[in-house]
């Protein structure tokens, strides 16, 4: 199967997304994967089509994202402590509230911070919270806030407000409601800091890298914290996620599942809903195919997609019990590191020393990878 008209790719996209009405979890369309994967969904990019291409993965994000609220950061939480991940965001929004402090402290000049996906606000919270602690004067600085969810945007705000009140300052924070498209609007070298956390893996290319790129000031840099796996990057490991979410409370069959992607297991036998029979034969999933999904991963990035499916267990668990469907979709854009921090280096960011040290896997040694990472990078002096 080779899709290049749009027409196409949305009838497969929508024939695709169908046949998982049956899980609390929906699909999501196939063009919020990452670019790079789009050929394993038998997505073609062309030169005539790239264009449309990245304006419908636009809109299949901010359709799938816009309507939620805060309720889904706290859904997040719950289901990965309960995944054994600790509170993943939580470790990374300190982390970069720490590296974005250590930063600022080393300006010379009031700092103008941008975040792209805000959120819930729990990044810029944490921030705003190191930044108070090393003793700097929030009402010097300006903060841009970018969030496609209004609902949560406003949210946001309400808490800004609140924890600058409640500390006897001001913090100039400008909410503005859109994608990472909505840097356009900043003029180049406008900010001392960009900052992201779990937002851009939404975005299927990396044009907004270079866009990250262009309103950073030379030498500052962008603080990154992320989720890092390849479940998304074929429908042969799609599939093995829903092998699980048929029946999530089954715990041999999961167990079975995670053991082969670990590559500690057999390959695993199961019980096949219709509806998975119907996605394996539209892509053309062999078993040949579900049995090399996970071939040619180191170690690290086996254990970040058993990290990431064990969070998605738990998300089933809770809204199964909860009778509620799932508000956000599992296909996302996300990257493993090596692409991630690959791509950084095509857009022109550099990794200088102290860079380098702050890169940290929150949870490493907990059996997940490179599952939950923070990286810093920096826009390169001129020369």
């Amino acid at each position: 199967m080779e899709l290049s008209r749009i027409s196409d790719i949305d009838r497969m996209a929508k024939d695709a997304m169908a046949l998982f009405d049956w899980s609390v979890i929906p699909l999501g369309h196939p063009l919020r994967i990452h670019a790079y994967s789009y050929h394993h969904w038998g997505i073609v990019i062309t030169p005539d089509n790239i264009e449309e291409l990245r304006a419908a993965s636009k809109r299949a994000y901010v359709e799938e994202w816009a309507p939620t609220d805060e309720s889904v950061n706290e859904l997040i939480a719950i289901a990965s402590e309960r995944a054994g991940l600790s509170d993943t965001n939580l470790l990374m929004n300190q982390k970069i509230g720490e590296y974005s402090a250590e930063h600022v402290k080393s300006l010379e000049e009031d700092a103008r911070i941008i975040e792209v996906g805000t959120g819930a606000g729990g990044t810029i919270l944490s921030v705003l919270h190191s930044l108070h602690a090393a003793g700097l004067d929030l009402s010097k600085m300006a903060f841009t806030l970018l969030e496609p969810s209004e609902k949560r945007l406003d949210f946001t705000l309400e808490r800004i407000d609140e924890f600058g009140k409640s500390r006897g300052t001001c913090v100039l924070a400008m909410g503005v409601v859109g994608t990472v498209d909505e840097l356009a609007t900043v003029k180049s070298g406008h900010a001392h800091l960009v900052i992201q956390n779990a937002a851009i893996h939404h975005e299927s290319f990396n044009d907004h890298l270079l866009e990250i790129k262009r309103v950073l000031r030379q030498g500052m840099p962008f603080i990154s914290g992320d989720w890092h796996e390849g479940s998304y990057e074929s429908p042969a490991r799609i599939y093995w996620v829903y092998a699980m979410l048929q029946n999530p409370f089954n715990e041999k069959a999961s167990d079975e599942v995670q053991r082969f992607v670990l590559g500690r297991g057999e390959y695993p036998k199961r019980e096949e809903r219709a509806e998975l029979k119907e996605f394996r034969e539209m892509f053309g999933l062999t078993e040949q195919r579900l049995a090399q999904a996970f071939d040619g991963y180191t170690q690290s990035e086996r254990e970040a997609n058993v990290g990431g499916m064990r969070y998605w267990l738990e998300v089933a668990k809770i809204l199964i019990e909860k009778g509620k469907r799932s508000p956000e979709v599992l296909i996302q854009a996300h990257e493993r590191v090596t692409p991630r921090i690959t791509a950084l280096k095509n857009a022109g960011f550099v990794f200088g020393p102290e860079d380098k040290k702050k890169y940290v896997e929150v949870i490493k040694g907990k059996g997940f990878g490179e599952l939950g990472a923070v990286m810093v990078c920096r826009k390169p002096l001129r020369r």
